[in-house]
């Protein structure tokens, strides 16, 4: 059976616009990407992007205040999330 390579995402979220940064398990970057946040439409193509590593993904985003949204919207995806004091 083949093993799924882990994969370690980590979100800067701020209020306009949310760093995204992929690492594999060496800690090598594998992808860093900035996208716009803060509506509806925006927002989902956030969802969809961080819905790559699913299989295998780890996530972490900072605990500030408005963060709700995101972490409920990746637990309902299915994405294995947590908050991180930054």
């Amino acid at each position: 059976m083949k093993s799924v390579a882990r994969r370690f995402v980590g979100i800067d979220l701020h209020l306009g616009v949310t760093q995204v940064c992929v690492l594999d398990e060496q800690g090598k970057v594998l992808r860093e990407q900035r996208l716009p946040t803060g509506d509806p439409e925006t927002n989902h193509r956030l969802l969809s992007y961080l819905a790559r590593w699913r299989t295998g993904g780890r996530y972490a985003v900072e605990a500030i205040g408005f963060n709700r949204w995101l972490v409920n919207a990746c637990l309902a995806a299915g994405l294995d999330v947590i908050v991180a004091d930054p």
